[in-house]
């Protein structure tokens, strides 16, 4: 954790109080489309011997 994280999130919580810290969802656009994203819920499923 940087220390720059923290007095952002200091900041933050002292600004708008607990809601400033709840999460406003992915910073990034999703890498997988949902087939992919299928494709890896089942392999997983399968176990790590599969």
């Amino acid at each position: 954790m940087h220390e720059r994280s923290v007095t952002r999130w200091r900041k933050a919580w002292r600004e708008g109080g607990t809601q400033a810290l709840l999460s406003k969802g992915p910073v990034s656009k999703e890498k997988l489309s949902t087939r992919q994203w299928q494709r890896l819920e089942t392999e997983l499923r399968r176990g790590p011997l599969a």
